[in-house]
């Protein structure tokens, strides 16, 4: 059987090489909207500056095809000769890093929507909006990792307690050795 790199190609176009849509929409459910908002401008951001270097890096490798095939044309380089093939190749590696940018700028730009449509729904949220939703962000996550530290291995690992501790939460075992968590402090706080 021959290798089809074109067919290859083809199906990769059609695979995310980033982050698939479900990943973008799915995994930060749970997280605060203020969260999702910053989730999302992070993720654009990153996406949009991965474009910008993607611009310039295509502007580059273009440039240096001109100059390698300016080279190859130069009156001192023999038709066949050893250097002629030498820049031959180096002017086909730089048309192949073309091609694979263009893969990367497809993906870059999907997850750039998908990110962009999810914030266009939202309201605009301020950094003191964001600010004030951290406490119950960081309670939910701790105690919802407590949670499941407790029923993976039995206990509260020591970065999570201390966490807890910090947030106002103490970390302790019942009467019946059952790991508990005691939010009066936290509580206090606020009244």
């Amino acid at each position: 059987m021959k290798l089809d790199i074109e067919d290859i190609r083809k199906r990769m176009d059609e695979i995310p090489f980033g982050n698939s849509y479900f990943q973008n929409v799915t995994f930060h459910t749970k997280e605060t909207k203020e969260r999702q908002y910053r989730h999302c401008l992070l993720q654009i951001d990153a996406k949009l500056t991965a474009l910008q270097e993607s611009y310039f890096r295509r502007k580059e490798i273009e440039l240096d095809i001109e100059e390698l095939e300016a080279e190859i044309n130069h009156v001192d380089v023999i038709k066949g000769s050893i250097k002629e093939r030498r820049i031959q190749i180096e002017i086909d590696r730089k048309k192949y890093q073309l091609d694979k940018e263009l893969k990367l700028i497809k993906d870059a730009e999907i997850e750039v929507m998908t990110h962009y449509n999810f914030v266009k729904e939202m309201p605009i949220i301020t950094r003191e909006q964001f600010e004030s939703s951290e406490k119950l962000y960081w309670n939910e996550r701790l105690t919802g990792d407590a949670d499941i530290e407790n029923l993976l291995i039995g206990t509260v690992e020591k970065g999570t307690a201390l966490s807890l501790k910090q947030m106002g939460i103490d970390v302790y075992r019942d009467e019946f050795n059952r790991i508990q968590l005691d939010m009066t402090k936290q509580l206090e706080d606020k009244l």
